[in-house]
């Protein structure tokens, strides 16, 4: 009987040690979860970035790793390290527009709901009046506990100074015809010298240009040949329309490519950035 009852002591304290070693291994492994997802930020904003020209991109909060919980109440904070010549717009699910350069915030002051699955895309609108070296910092904060960072992510770029200021040298002039219902219904632009290559797109296809060769042109250089290349609008649209979607154009002049939005003031734009 003492054997037994020994024997039954041995498998009584190897079934509790057991036990404790399952108990502690769930308890660890719960710890181990990740009980609130983790997040991060994509976005396709474009290499280059030249003054005065408005460059429209997206950026994407969405979740990284998937967890148990989101958030309640969230904003996005911005800092800008030189936001007095950044224009930084973007546009909500209602389409309205919002100036982040001077709200620095995104979101409602009471803060919007993070999800644990989420993925939500929103357009930007951004503009720099200076070239120079500029950084943008994201942060997503948790409002419901004291403002502590879920994510945060710091971008780095170069605004180059007006890509017009070459171009000014080798264009003559860019125009457009309005109708007298203040419409525009073609644009055009002259080159003195005649592009290797050339392409255009209008919403987003891409469209063919007329071309005319202009003999003994009377631009700023009298009589010179000149080379024009035109774009007929099917549909006339009005000025703020074009100059919210205008013409995108790209050419090789001399070994050198050039890419510029054909609005209705270009010429403008090209004589300040020349003078």
């Amino acid at each position: 009987m003492k054997t037994n009852t020994k024997n039954l002591k041995y498998i009584l304290t190897a079934m509790t040690l057991t036990l404790i070693v399952l108990m502690t291994g769930f308890i660890l492994a719960s710890c181990g979860q990740n009980l609130y997802s983790t997040y991060k930020f994509e976005t396709d904003a474009p290499n280059e970035i030249y003054v005065g020209e408005q460059v429209n991109f997206n950026v994407t909060l969405k979740t990284d790793e998937l967890g148990e919980n989101g958030y309640e109440s969230v904003q996005i904070w911005l800092e800008l390290d030189n936001d007095q010549n950044l224009d930084i717009v973007a546009t909500d699910e209602q389409g309205r527009e919002f100036n982040l350069s001077e709200l620095k915030t995104w979101g409602p002051s009471d803060g919007f709901e993070l999800p644990a699955q989420y993925n939500v895309t929103t357009p930007i609108k951004f503009t720099a009046k200076q070239p120079g070296d500029f950084s943008i910092t994201l942060k997503v904060v948790d409002l419901k506990n004291d403002n502590s960072i879920i994510v945060e992510t710091t971008s780095n770029f170069t605004v180059n100074d007006s890509r017009y200021s070459d171009l000014a040298e080798i264009i003559s002039h860019s125009g457009n015809n309005i109708t007298e219902d203040n419409l525009v219904n073609n644009v055009s632009v002259i080159f003195y010298d005649e592009p290797s290559k050339i392409s255009a797109f209008y919403n987003g296809e891409k469209v063919g240009l007329e071309k005319t060769v202009l003999e003994d042109y009377e631009g700023p250089e009298s009589g010179v040949t000149a080379y024009q290349y035109l774009f007929e609008l099917d549909t006339h649209v009005s000025i703020e329309e074009f100059n919210s979607n205008p013409v995108k154009i790209t050419c090789e002049i001399n070994d050198k490519v050039y890419s510029f939005n054909l609005t209705t003031n270009l010429i403008d734009k090209i004589l300040e950035a020349f003078m």
